[in-house]
């Protein structure tokens, strides 16, 4: 068999499983559960409760428009971001006027 093609095949599905992993690789998976916190007091990039103290804490927020804010507040979410909302019976999130 013809070593270049094989050298080219390989180099032809390294590429492909590169492209594959590094999408992945830069998008992040945010999570809302009730018991969670403020944008300020979570990252969001953790399904972890909020602690009761401090700030950057790995835990999950406590509303959804933390993660994708309303008008005045820095959005979290990108472009092939996730986010997982808690769907549990005790999970409510207000949403909209009022």
């Amino acid at each position: 068999m013809n070593c270049s093609r094989i050298r080219g095949f390989s180099s032809v599905i390294g590429f492909i499983a590169f492209i594959f992993f590094a999408d992945s690789a830069w998008s992040a998976t945010y999570y809302v559960r009730p018991d969670g916190g403020t944008a300020t007091q979570c990252t969001g990039l953790a399904d972890a409760p909020y602690p009761g103290t401090g700030t950057g804490k790995a835990c999950a927020f406590s509303h959804p428009f933390w993660a994708h804010a309303p008008s005045k507040h820095p959005t979290k979410l990108k472009g092939g971001d996730t986010l997982i909302i808690d769907g549990s019976n005790k999970a409510q999130y207000m949403m909209g006027y009022g």
